[in-house]
């Protein structure tokens, strides 16, 4: 933040502790005010927030215009104002609260492949049928027990019928822009260009992406979750250490970031919110629920994380029974190409898919030919593929009378041509409305200053009775000050209301020299010397 004056800054602190990252009204800002700090000197700092991208304005469907912190920047400015120094729990004897899980980013897979297989069909209201909701609920690692007390309000209407797991990854699914629900249809249409650019991505891509798009939308949105959140990923805090919980919220309270009377009613819902980020695979909890830690870190909180060599990682193992092992560390566009003509059996740390007869008649189906599969088969296995597992599927092919499948060779290297696959999703996080860029000058905050002498704002000095009422009048129709004196040292005044017959105005007087601050009532005759003060501004 060194673009920003000590003024901006000051503001940004007053506006992250009060909102974090919710949306404001401009006229919110205006309590933000501090001792004798004028509002014209506050709203200038306002709009340098607002031109150096810290604050953005956004206008909701019904044309209201809104501000908020740019959610991009809200973990650098928690770090700069509020970084926790607190110590790690000892390890030794800590018991994870239920076994690790491989996460949301394999879940929305593997309910991809079960959509592109099965293809359930939806009833007349436009939701799975129970069957199919059992099914997905099998191939998913995310349960109730990890959504418990989790207000999930925002989930589109069609979903909340659904067991929350499922509804959760449908609704993530749809923001992806992924699938679609097709009420004429009734099913869920898989969108194959989205597809192809979110598979082509690497873990650590989708896993970013995801992260903010959970926190921003599952999260409670008030303030005092969003700085716990935001406390809890400060880079103070390694992957791997056990944090406390109780310490956490004891901190917050020290910094303003929490009251204490409001303690156990926040303790709850962090708490909550950790289990989800447990079913989610990004951390690990203690079976005593105080204790926490993340599983890794850095690639969660980096918008911009680089795409890493897992997408470019493509063998697995055929094994004699027919079963495929996918390592955990092979791309997920390879898995899907596997898939089009293989079952996924499980999908966990080390995955298997099997080869049967009905997977190969479906891969047939996609124009992919038999001998196109047994080559992706040898090109890709570490070792060699065993010979009776390619009889048996050329067997298999034949007795299927291959040549009735149209033949549209490569299916299995479909992919997206060209870059920036992870900037087509990162617009999925922006989950506010649309953001508006016109910026008021400062100019604008001192409507008509051409039209008064120059002398008001420049030269200190006494004036007439009228002259000097007009121009405190004019101090407070731009929320301005006026220089003066008071029992002979050098002041400040901030008009706040003026009263008529007889005139008095009343506002708040700094005594420079000894920084003495008081709300105070003037009269003209107060004024032995008087200038116009305009704060400077680019």
């Amino acid at each position: 933040m060194k673009d920003l004056s000590v003024l901006d800054q000051e503001l940004l602190h007053q506006i992250y502790i009060h909102f974090a990252g919710m949306t404001f009204e401009e006229t919110s800002v205006i309590p933000l005010r501090t001792e004798g700090q004028s509002g014209a000197e506050l709203m200038l700092a306002f709009l340098s927030l607002r031109r150096k991208g810290y604050v953005v304005a956004t206008e909701k469907y019904w044309g209201e215009r809104l501000y908020c912190i740019s959610p991009e920047k809200i973990p650098s400015i928690h770090e700069a104002f509020f970084t926790p120094n607190l110590d790690e729990v000892e390890g030794t004897g800590i018991q994870l609260i239920r076994k690790e899980k491989q996460g949301i980013v394999l879940d929305i897979f593997s309910t991809l492949v079960f959509l592109s297989q099965y293809k359930p069909l939806l009833t007349t209201k436009g939701t799975l049928y129970k069957k199919s909701i059992q099914g997905l609920t099998a191939v998913i690692q995310l349960d109730l027990e990890d959504l418990r007390d989790l207000s999930l309000d925002v989930l589109q209407p069609l979903l909340k019928d659904y067991p929350q797991p499922i509804a959760v990854i449908l609704d993530l699914l749809v923001l992806l822009n992924l699938v679609s629900i097709d009420m004429e249809e009734k099913q869920v249409i898989i969108h194959e260009k989205s597809l192809y650019q979110w598979l082509s991505l690497s873990t650590e891509e989708m896993t970013s992406i995801v992260f903010h798009i959970v926190n921003e939308r599952y999260n409670d949105q008030h303030r005092e979750m969003q700085h716990f959140c935001q406390s809890i990923r400060c880079s103070t805090f390694r992957a791997g250490a056990w944090l406390d919980v109780d310490k956490i919220m004891h901190w917050m309270i020290g910094q303003g970031l929490l009251v204490e009377a409001q303690r156990g009613e926040w303790q709850s819902k962090a708490v909550a919110w950790l289990h989800a980020l447990v079913g989610f695979g990004w951390m690990d909890m203690a079976i005593s629920e105080g204790y926490f830690r993340w599983k890794r870190q850095s690639e969660y909180m980096d918008e911009s994380a680089s795409s890493a060599t897992d997408s470019e990682y493509s063998s697995f193992y055929v094994q004699p029974d027919y079963d495929i092992m996918i390592p955990p560390n092979v791309g997920f566009l390879q898995r899907w190409r596997v898939l089009l003509f293989t079952e996924m059996m499980k999908n966990d740390h080390m995955s298997v898919y099997r080869l049967t007869k009905q997977s190969i008649a479906r891969g047939l189906s996609k124009g992919i030919v038999i001998e196109e599969m047994i080559q992706f088969l040898e090109e890709h296995s570490l070792g060699e593929v065993p010979e009776h597992v390619s009889i048996v599927l050329e067997q298999w092919a034949r007795e299927m009378h291959d040549e009735s499948f149209e033949a549209r060779n490569g299916q299995l290297f479909h992919s997206i041509e060209g870059e920036g696959a992870n900037g087509v999703f990162m617009d999925s996080v922006r989950l506010l409305s649309n953001t508006v860029e016109d910026i008021p000058t400062p100019e604008s905050l001192f409507q008509g200053m051409e039209q008064i002498p120059m002398r008001w704002r420049k030269e200190f000095r006494s004036y007439h009775f009228s002259t000097t009422t007009t121009i405190v009048e004019q101090a407070l129709a731009w929320h301005t000050k006026v220089e003066m004196t008071m029992n002979g040292k050098l002041a400040e005044f901030t008009p706040t209301n003026i009263c008529y017959s007889p005139w008095m105005v009343r506002g708040e007087l700094t005594v420079l020299q000894d920084q003495d601050y008081q709300v105070i009532e003037l009269y003209p005759n107060d004024f032995q010397e008087i200038k116009l003060l305009i704060p400077p501004f680019k």
